[in-house]
């Protein structure tokens, strides 16, 4: 839904799986496989965010998929946000900053 591209190809060999996502030619998230479980309801961490736009077309794809998602308002801070979960149970935060007000 983020438009991540896993490049195997340019993930150096350190000696352990893992993947490194790109979003076009900017790798912005390395992971590093277990062979373990954690003992946690959203993986090995939390969750992750990003900045991002196009709150209305995320939330319709959202919608589209049938993937369940929430989304806010805050106001206070100035940003429309979006959970969700990946595949593997991890909270994805997406942050959509809103215009100033006129």
């Amino acid at each position: 839904m983020l438009g991540l591209v896993n490049r195997p190809d340019l993930r150096p060999d350190f000696g352990f799986p893992g993947a490194w996502l790109f979003a076009e030619d900017r790798d912005l998230i390395h992971l590093n496989f277990l062979d373990a479980q954690p003992d946690s309801a959203t993986g090995a961490f939390n969750h992750v965010a990003f900045e991002a736009e196009g709150f209305d077309d995320l939330c319709a794809a959202l919608d589209e998929r049938g993937t369940e998602y929430r989304a806010s308002i805050r106001d206070e801070i100035g940003l429309r946000q979006v959970f969700v979960k990946d595949p593997n149970g991890v909270r994805v935060e997406l942050n959509f900053r809103m215009p100033p007000a006129s």
